[in-house]
């Protein structure tokens, strides 16, 4: 089973179904990472016997609740592989392996929002090691290795996010009021972690640049 977004209002025919976001609690690109994702698809393969989807089959898929945090990284990485997908790189080299990194993160995230056990987790991710997957790009398999590095990815860029959250807070906060000596030490160190995130992005910048200049 595969799923697409769509924000043109394209008319389906009868070999798709469609499944619309309630946009109060989640969103198109979550929703189709949810089918695309190794656990809908167990769903539907364990109760369906048939070649075609079933609509009542396709309606009984349990759905996760995601954090904010993750419904926020999740939009991101499905709107940058469409963006990608769309792109004429994509078409000459299919098998890119930012394709396959992102994929990867959208499924753990995906998985981690259900909170499997890690042995069922294990037993998933290794069944889907053998299965390959109807997508759009020659993604072939789920690798364990590369589920794993996905895995941690995603709870760097969590803590980045928390990080950058709570300094805006902070930031906000204290435009109208003066920071303690203990929160404007939180402030202080928050914006040094901030740039170390930052520093290979500018980083590459500042090399191009000296680069042009000595060109």
């Amino acid at each position: 089973m595969s799923a697409v977004t769509d924000v043109t209002g394209a008319l389906a025919t009868q070999a798709f179904h469609v499944a619309f976001a309630d946009f109060e609690k989640t969103s198109p690109e979550v929703v189709s990472a949810v089918l695309n994702a190794p656990i809908a698809n167990a769903w539907v393969y364990s109760w369906s016997d048939k070649r075609d989807n079933k609509l009542d089959t396709l309606k009984k898929i349990p759905f996760p609740k995601f954090t904010a945090i993750d419904q926020k990284l999740i939009e991101q990485k499905v709107g940058k592989l469409e963006e990608l997908l769309s792109s004429d790189e994509v078409l000459q080299h299919p098998s890119m392996p930012v394709l396959r990194r992102l994929l990867m993160q959208v499924d753990a995230a995906v998985i981690q929002a259900y909170g499997l056990s890690e042995d069922l987790e294990n037993e998933l991710v290794d069944a889907f090691d053998q299965a390959l997957r109807p997508l759009a790009f020659d993604v072939g398999r789920i690798d364990r290795e590369e589920y794993d590095v996905a895995k941690a990815e995603l709870e760097v860029e969590r803590q980045q996010i928390k990080i950058i959250e709570r300094y805006h807070e902070l930031v906000d906060r204290f435009l109208i009021e003066k920071p303690t000596s203990e929160q404007q030490a939180e402030i202080d160190r928050l914006g040094q972690e901030i740039d170390a995130f930052d520093a290979p992005y500018y980083e590459g910048i500042l090399q191009l640049l000296e680069g042009k200049r000595q060109g």
